[in-house]
């Protein structure tokens, strides 16, 4: 090895060990065997989770820390927790292990490879953005950095120099999710006329205040609701704070057993409250550029609220425009589908329908190719051979629960505090009803996920889990009829099966009539308990419309305009990216490479400079006036 770091470049380029064993937390490990045990030979995993020694991940022991390393001979170990490595190494380093000769660290961020990408890139950059440069000025415009070479840079260099010029700002980067630096990162955003970087380190006047704030606050956090309703300085980050506790700890707020995670998140969130609010009320920030816009970088968006910054978010290459009081992302941009379909043209509208038609059945058929985040794991598989469903003639009802592997509000905040409590009180309800209930996992679900559900399961016995591969066709011919959900694709998917959908929250549907979208808990008790007696009329053709507007209309008006050729693939650029049904390469993970500076520049031909900016321009214009 070169280095002591590698990633999925090294895995496809075969300079990672055949044979290797993984360390790290039990969580990273499944996701990992996951992902690439077909790449290499797993020997074994270590772990120091001692609950989980003795266990077994897709076949692949699972080790304690001491006979693991005692048992290594050839293998090369990987350490899996990128963001916490040090504790690791240090435990190698006790068994006299040598990085990059008998460990390596996994990650994204292609430390010192690729050199030439990021140097040509700056030369670039330094040509083209010249006569953007604002020199000093006392207006501030915010873009991101993230401690990893990745597409964000070449985004922020349009967005921000364009944001810059309109406020007459200077542009700064700040670093909000990650603590670590990126190797040239800094150099890539100079480049493009960053002036200065926001590190959130803490003076000893702002960590004072941290930790005052902390002792205060924190014993009086004894539930949930307590978090959720959190406000200081009159804005409540508490939403914000409990929305990444449930991402990145679990699905379910136990103070008692994640007491030490959630004093750590609430400490960095208090720290980033603190520092940013010092940098905002200092400062004159025209605007912020972020990634996601959601978790940590939440809290700043807080914050730019409050004193009237604007607010982006670049989410794969697409603007989303964070207007005061959107807390939902892109969903709270959307507009109505309905409306939107009916104002076409008759010819286009034909046309939508057409294509609509032909891509739903070959959804249903199997193909996720429209979905990307489903990476080819699709719900609609093969009939099974077995009936799954209990052969009498009571309702069938299914929970179809959502990942929270990424953001547990994807459509904003919905009629329950949370999944946990969703899923709860639909337990609940089981032991009052005379239903047959079913709960269906998500083929995407992560360990946080699962843990969550397998303890609903737990509570409420009522509840029978259904294989993950059995098809939605299957259930409806042993006599599925309902399905919930709070905003999921289902929401279009199964009517056309004809398996009504009872929503729980906001979705992209409820423009239309083919699923139940109950505004009140109220509402939405009264249309469970009567089940019996409920049913909706669907309309295939407003299933039709909806898809169309959705997977094709709206993806052609938000395109990546970064990458438009991003079809274009050769095993000279060796990350792989899934082919939608229409040919068209897309991809998340595509973002964190450095091959995206050289991409980029292929594409950026002469000219394409002039366009792309003025596209982004445009983009941005819409977003002025609210």
């Amino acid at each position: 090895m070169r280095c002591k770091y590698v990633n999925i470049i090294d895995t496809i380029k075969h300079r990672i060990s055949i044979n290797v064993v993984l360390f790290g937390e039990f969580g990273s490990l499944i996701n990992f065997c996951q992902s690439y045990r077909a790449d290499m030979y797993i020997h074994y995993c270590v772990t120091g989770d001692i609950s989980k020694v003795g266990e077994a991940i897709n076949g692949i022991p699972v080790l304690s820390i001491a006979d693991g390393l005692a048992k290594r001979k050839d293998e090369l170990v990987i350490i899996l927790e990128q963001n916490d490595h040090d504790r690791y190494e240090e435990v190698l380093n006790c068994w006299s292990f040598k990085p990059a000769q008998d460990y390596v660290i996994w990650t994204w961020s292609l430390k010192y490879t690729q050199l030439p990408f990021i140097f040509n890139f700056i030369e670039r950059n330094k040509k083209v953005w010249k006569a953007y440069d604002r020199g000093r000025k006392q207006n501030k415009v915010l873009v991101t950095t993230v401690g990893a070479h990745t597409g964000m840079a070449i985004i922020n260099s349009y967005y921000g120099n364009v944001l810059a010029k309109k406020y007459d700002a200077e542009l700064i980067g700040c670093l909000i999710k990650s603590r670590r630096r990126a190797f040239l990162e800094e150099e890539v955003y100079r480049s493009f006329n960053t002036k200065d970087f926001l590190d959130g380190e803490l003076t000893e006047k702002q960590r004072k205040i941290v930790n005052d704030m902390f002792n205060y606050i924190c014993p009086q956090i004894k539930n949930k609701y307590d978090l959720q309703n959190l406000d200081i300085n009159g804005i409540n980050f508490g939403f914000e704070i409990y929305r990444a506790f449930v991402r990145l700890v679990s699905g379910i707020f136990d103070l008692q057993e994640y007491n030490n995670e959630f004093k750590n998140l609430f400490y960095d969130a208090l720290r980033i409250i603190v520092y940013y609010t010092d940098y905002f009320q200092n400062n004159k920030v025209k605007a912020v550029l972020l990634t996601d816009g959601l978790y940590y970088e939440g809290l700043v968006r807080l914050i730019a609220w409050k004193y009237n910054a604007k607010v982006y978010a670049v989410d794969e290459g697409r603007l989303v425009h964070f207007y005061k009081g959107n807390y939902s992302g892109r969903f709270g941009n959307k507009v109505n589908y309905k409306q939107l379909f009916e104002s076409l043209p008759v010819e286009e509208q034909k046309a939508g329908l057409s294509w609509a038609k032909e891509h739903l059945e070959k959804r249903l058929q199997g193909d996720v190719s429209d979905i990307l985040y489903m990476a080819g794991r699709s719900a609609y598989t093969k009939k099974k051979d077995i009936r799954v469903l209990d052969n009498n003639n009571k309702v069938k009802i299914m929970i179809c629960p959502h990942c929270i592997n990424d953001d547990p509000y994807g459509c904003g905040k919905f009629l329950f505090s949370d999944h946990e409590e969703w899923l709860s009180y639909l337990g609940e309800l089981s032991n009052l009803t005379d239903y047959e209930w079913y709960i269906k996992y998500h083929p995407s679900a992560g360990v946080k996920s699962i843990a969550l559900w397998d303890e609903i399961r737990r509570k409420y016995p009522r509840i029978k889990k259904l294989p993950l591969d059995v098809s939605p066709q299957q259930l409806k011919d042993e006599g599925m009829q309902f399905a919930l959900t709070l905003w999921g694709s289902i929401g279009h998917e199964y009517p056309a099966l004809g398996i009504q959908v009872i929503n729980a929250g906001r979705n992209y549907h409820e423009d239309f009539d083919f699923c139940s979208n109950p505004g009140t808990v109220a509402e939405y008790e009264n249309i469970l308990l009567n089940l019996a007696t409920f049913h909706k009329k669907i309309d295939i053709n407003e299933i039709f419309k909806f898809y169309y507007i959705h997977y094709n209309y709206l993806k052609k008006e938000d395109k990546d305009i970064f990458f438009p050729r991003r079809q274009i693939y050769t095993p000279e650029y060796p990350c792989p990216m899934n082919l939608n049904i229409d040919g068209i390469m897309e991809g998340f993970h595509d973002q964190y490479v450095e091959w995206m500076y050289h991409w980029f520049m292929e594409e950026c031909t002469d000219g394409y400079h002039e366009v792309l900016l003025e596209k982004v321009k445009n983009r941005l214009m819409k977003t002025f006036v609210e």
